[in-house]
């Protein structure tokens, strides 16, 4: 038996409801693909709910980075202020970039 399988077979056991959740989605996702006809749309679509869930995801992150790593690990002073003023930036160029490609 390979070494693999035997962590295969392990992680398969140790979380059921995560591969069941996980091989329903994947279900679900081929058989929503398979029922819209013109795939270029679905892709477009799926761009611009996770350009507004940007921010949110963006937001977290920073937030995480200053306040739960510890030691030099943990984001501060000039280089907080970048990452923010980066973030903000990106969320903003994403957000104006899908709100003018809606229009």
């Amino acid at each position: 038996m390979l070494p693999g399988t035997v962590a295969r077979r392990m992680l398969s056991r140790s979380a059921p409801w995560f591969y069941a959740v996980y091989g329903a989605c994947v279900l679900v996702g081929a058989a929503l693909a398979g029922t819209i006809p013109n795939l270029i749309w679905l892709t477009i679509a799926a761009q611009i709910v996770n350009v507004f869930l940007l921010p949110m995801v963006l937001g977290f992150l920073v937030v995480l980075a200053a306040l739960s790593l510890s030691g030099p690990g943990r984001v501060r002073g000039w280089y907080l202020s970048f990452v923010v003023t980066a973030a903000t930036a990106t969320c903003a160029c994403a957000v104006l970039g899908a709100i003018h490609g809606i229009l």
